[in-house]
């Protein structure tokens, strides 16, 4: 499975579903790290720098897209899943605006969920090994 080879900070105020949710992730992933605010979780990204970030947009102290914004100013290529129970277009601008990658509704289909994640952990490893290749490429050129 493509997950196991990445890491995502999952970010969520109510407790109930930030456990469930990640008692299903811990399992598939590389390391999952959890925060139950926007503060904390950026944070926690600033300090593990995980490969994708999954986040509530309504949340104490710091809000999804607040925390969103300020993780795209430390890392624009950093994809971010928004996870809601609203639909109002407003978020979904401000979602748009700040470069959010995915926007999946509550409550959270799973399959829908590890579909958007599979497919943004295709693009990273694509990435990855094309900037592999970059570095190879110039080392023998330097050479």
């Amino acid at each position: 499975m493509l997950l196991e080879k990445v890491s995502i900070l999952y970010v969520e105020d109510d407790g109930e579903i930030r456990e469930a949710l990640a008692e299903t992730l811990e399992f598939d992933v590389k390391e999952l790290y959890v925060a139950e605010n926007g503060e904390e979780g950026l944070k926690k990204f600033k300090e593990f720098k995980p490969d994708i970030v999954i986040s509530d947009i309504k949340m104490p102290k710091m809000d999804g897209l607040q925390m969103s914004a300020q993780i795209k100013e430390i890392s624009p290529k950093t994809p971010i899943i928004i996870t809601t129970a609203f639909s109002d277009s407003d978020y979904l601008l401000k979602a748009i605006d700040i470069g959010i990658d995915k926007y999946v509704t509550k409550p959270v289909d799973i399959d829908k969920l590890y579909k958007a994640l599979e497919d943004i952990t295709s693009l990273l490893l694509i990435e990855k090994e094309r900037e592999i290749r970059n570095k190879y490429l110039r080392d023998i050129l330097d050479f």
